[in-house]
């Protein structure tokens, strides 16, 4: 515990230097969740946001969606893009679907397959802005396209991973984070890797794993690994590591800058495994105001907490260093924003690009979420759906 102890004081005392030697822009900030969560808050949205809207997306054979829960999003000037994030477990696989920043239906993108032009699964999408490419991640390679759907040619990468996160670092580079195999030349380390257009590695940079208990399981307390989390926001990448520092990645060398120490107070990890960042869909915000996230607080760890905050959002307000913890609202089932601005539904995004943030809501839920509270455009929207239409698209344009 002393050992831990001097490690945190060692990264707060690190960010102080950063911050006053100006090499990190943002400054490092504490993220103070075992506090916050303690004492959970709402928040209105109009703090952040300056409007919203609910985007009814085209119902036809050809763009049919099921689950809003396990559909991604992407966007890139007026267009969205929908793809399944558990295509690998679902008996019937979906296409990534292009619609336009009104709803309208455009296109489905690629096919399934093993020709060079397709894929047998969806791991992940990436735009490359800085060349407008779409890329579809499959195992072990990325397949190009243009923003709309023409195929342009694939590249092998050697990922390693079934779960994969990977970004588009600009200059037509990406960068991914491998997770350790048997055959894995980092010997059991993460590795933060660089490629290139044609998936050849340009920089490697290996990044050492810790080992913890991990009680709850079925086995009684075991003996895992907890590893890097890789994520993007705003144009920048970020690290996860320790279970309490995020780092920004450096696209040109991969070197870390100490941007964010996360607090979990009590709920911290120490030998065993504690609370931790979400690391599944990238669901991190980080803009000039605020800094949102998600929290993990595993039962097995800590079993005695309120079952509905197992999985907790968090905000920070960069302004004045203060941290909150979003209230659930038991009216409609989930914890989020209190939307004073139309007097909706409440809001939480699954991500967020270029001043919005998204979400996407089923039609059977909306359509219920409308009658609940006293936004007139969510009426008007609901009042042209059924319980078969497409999700909702909700979109909040950020102050």
């Amino acid at each position: 515990m002393n050992v831990i102890l001097l490690l945190i004081l060692l990264f707060l005392s690190s960010c102080n230097q950063q911050g006053d030697s100006g090499s990190s822009d943002f400054g490092c900030g504490v993220i103070s969740i075992g506090k916050a969560f303690e004492n959970k808050s709402n928040v209105g949205l109009s703090e952040y946001a300056s409007a919203i809207d609910y985007i009814p997306l085209e119902t036809t054979p050809g763009c049919m969606l099921e689950g809003a829960d396990n559909l991604l999003i992407r966007s890139f000037e007026d267009r969205i893009y929908l793809y399944s994030s558990k295509s690998a477990l679902q008996m019937t696989k979906t296409l990534p679907l292009y619609f336009k920043s009104n709803g309208d239906f455009v296109s489905s993108i690629g096919s399934f397959g093993n020709s060079n032009n397709e894929f047998t699964n969806i791991q992940t999408i990436m735009i490359d802005q800085s060349v407008s490419q779409l890329i579809v991640v499959d195992y072990n390679r990325f397949v190009y396209y243009t923003l709309d759907g023409d195929f342009i040619r694939f590249a092998e990468v050697k990922s390693n991973s079934l779960t994969f996160n990977g970004y588009c670092s600009g200059d037509n580079n990406c960068i991914y984070l491998r997770n350790p195999s048997l055959l894995d030349e980092s010997q059991g380390a993460d590795l933060l890797v660089k490629v290139d257009s044609m998936g050849r590695a340009m920089v490697r940079r290996s990044l050492t794993r810790i080992l913890l208990d991990q009680p709850g399981t079925p086995m009684g307390t075991i003996k895992v690994t907890k590893g890097a989390s890789l994520f993007s926001s705003s144009g920048n990448l970020y690290l996860y590591m320790r279970n309490d520092s995020l780092y920004r990645v450096s696209p040109l060398d991969l070197s870390l800058d100490a941007e964010f120490f996360l607090d979990f107070g009590k709920y911290a990890t120490n030998q065993r495994v504690g609370a931790t960042l979400w690391s599944r869909d990238n669901l991190l915000f980080i803009t000039e105001e605020f800094v949102a996230l998600t929290a993990l607080f595993t039962y097995g760890s800590f079993p005695d907490i309120d079952r509905r905050y197992t999985r907790s959002n968090f905000i920070y307000d960069r302004k004045n260093g203060t941290t909150k913890a979003l209230k659930y609202n038991d009216t409609y089932g989930f914890a989020g924003f209190t939307n004073d601005l139309d007097g909706g539904m409440p809001f939480y995004p699954t991500y967020m690009n270029d001043g919005k943030m998204y979400r996407l809501v089923d039609a059977v839920d909306f359509i219920e979420f409308a009658q609940m509270g006293n936004s007139a455009r969510m009426k008007e929207v609901a009042s042209k759906l059924t319980d078969d239409s497409n999700p909702v698209l909700v979109v909040v344009t950020l102050k």
